[in-house]
């Protein structure tokens, strides 16, 4: 398999698995992409289409990062939520009970 095919093989695949938010083997994608690049004998066609399928991944990387934020925020506001309290008339600190107990209107 020549270099450019190969090269568009693995960023295809490369794509698949961030789609699918699989992101165990991008270590070993990267370290294939980087001999396939460091050939001399790769044409600029292939190169340029590296650099568009790589512009194509990376924002499926930046779509990954924004969505792994998203969750750990999330996270955050439950456990927030959690630890939620209200103070009684003598200023200690009382848990949240959910109930309308105690509530004014």
């Amino acid at each position: 398999m020549s270099g450019g095919i190969r090269l568009r093989a693995i960023l295809e695949a490369m794509n698949a698995d961030l789609r699918h938010g699989e992101y165990r083997r991008m270590e070993d994608y990267s370290a294939e992409l980087e001999t396939i690049l460091a050939d001399p004998g790769l044409s600029e066609v292939w190169r340029e289409e590296s650099r568009r399928l790589a512009l194509r991944n990376m924002d499926c990387l930046k779509a990954a990062q924004a969505g792994l934020r998203a969750g750990l925020r999330r996270l955050a506001e439950f456990d927030a939520a959690e630890r939620a309290c209200t103070y009684d008339s003598f200023g200690r600190r009382q848990p949240l009970t959910g109930g309308s107990e105690g509530r004014r209107l």
